[in-house]
């Protein structure tokens, strides 16, 4: 009744073959070796010892894989986030700035609540007073936290009675559409990505500071660490430097964090990407710096995939257009579509036919600019990001 060790993954196994054999044993050595055990009675008591058995060493198994954070979920993840003082990134409402109409004079407290067409509520997010001009400009904050859609024009009912004197509510413009509390397996991978935030001079600590700053979402780094000018993935170099290529953070934040991480009498280059040159008082030296990175150019990519009809449980082109875009925008900082990462037909076609257990026939992917598809990926520069919409997706069903 032990436990094996997978050494190429580290998963805790539990190992239940020999359990029937093993109760079977502890029942004849019980009650003695003429007990009739594979027929009635005993039988039944045999099975059903067994299987407490075998689930209690399967629970166990779990537990002990919680406690290796490559593995852990849950309570158990966030845990191990605390130790390297991280957490993984919370869920957040959806914001939107909405114009109410009324008397004028009238309070409406915040915590008062409006709803779109679709039955989402949206609470005021603080106190107003409709001015003389009876219309006034506010925000509003969806209830639920989530990735909750508001577009122009649908916040428009005023919900629990509203307050006397409040008439109307619409929203001009679409909503900032709020976030989903991050998953176990993008907190699993944004600790490996920040694990080396605790030092400081090495390209692992650089990249997990940079990975610390609140936006970041996906980066290129690259160093020179020779006394002379070198080309590295098309970008130049100069002697004893680094170059970075991030999407997503503040600027600032990001040149801070640079500074901060970096080795002493390093430099900064720019590449091909979107030049950004940032400068600052360093709070420890009182130094002015100058920091130096990119932000990537945009790739636009065109995609084809082609899908068997009633080879699965998808329905609806929109339901495959929505796997793809779940894949391109995937909140896993080493999945999807991200800076420097190359474009790949078998990936997308993948992420379609594991989600839904689909028959893909074929996928294809081409640059707007070039319109010109091909089963093969498409390189991206260390400068670059793919990007794709639902408008650029074409699916064909077969």
């Amino acid at each position: 009744m032990a436990y094996n060790y997978i050494q190429s993954s580290g998963i805790v196994v539990a190992d239940t073959s020999q359990n029937k054999q093993e109760v079977t044993q502890k029942y004849l050595d019980n009650f003695g070796s003429n007990l009739v055990t594979d027929t009635g009675t005993a039988n039944i008591l045999i099975n059903s010892d067994t299987d407490i058995l075998s689930s209690l060493q399967q629970t166990l198994a779990l537990l002990a894989n919680l406690i290796n954070p490559n593995y852990a979920g849950g309570k158990y993840l966030d845990s191990h986030l605390a130790l390297f003082d991280m957490q993984r990134s919370l869920a957040s409402s959806t914001t939107v700035d909405a114009t109410i109409t009324g008397v004028a004079g009238t309070f409406i407290p915040a915590g008062s609540v409006a709803s779109t067409t679709g039955g989402d509520r949206f609470v005021l997010v603080a106190d107003v007073t409709i001015p003389v001009s009876g219309t006034i400009d506010t925000s509003f904050a969806s209830e639920e936290k989530g990735e909750i859609v508001c577009q122009a024009g649908t916040l428009t009912s005023i919900s629990d009675g509203g307050v006397l004197g409040w008439e109307t509510v619409n929203n001009i413009g679409d909503g900032v559409i709020g976030k989903a509390e991050q998953s176990d397996e993008s907190a699993r991978s944004d600790r490996i990505l920040r694990i080396a935030k605790g030092a400081k001079g090495t390209s692992d600590s650089i990249i997990s500071g940079i990975y610390g700053v609140d936006g970041v979402l996906s980066l290129i780094f690259r160093e020179n660490y020779t006394g002379t000018s070198v080309v590295v993935d098309n970008v130049n170099l100069l002697p004893n430097s680094i170059y970075m290529c991030v999407d997503g953070g503040d600027n600032e934040a990001i040149a801070r964090a640079l500074e901060i991480y970096k080795a002493p009498g390093v430099d900064f280059n720019n590449g091909g990407g979107i030049n950004q040159s940032v400068s600052f008082v360093s709070s420890d030296s009182g130094q002015n710096y100058t920091v130096l990175f990119d932000r990537p150019n945009i790739v636009l990519i065109k995609i084809k995939i082609t899908v068997k009809v009633g080879s699965s449980a998808i329905d609806t082109t929109q339901e495959i257009k929505n796997l793809i875009l779940e894949y391109v925008n995937s909140e896993t900082r080493n999945d999807g579509f991200k800076v420097g990462i190359d474009v790949s037909p078998f990936e997308i076609a993948a992420n379609v036919a594991i989600d839904k257990n689909s028959n893909v026939v074929g996928c294809q992917v081409t640059k707007v600019v070039d319109n010109v598809f091909q089963s093969e990926t498409i390189p991206i520069e260390i400068y670059e990001k793919a990007s794709t919409s639902e408008t650029l997706i074409e699916v064909i069903l077969v």
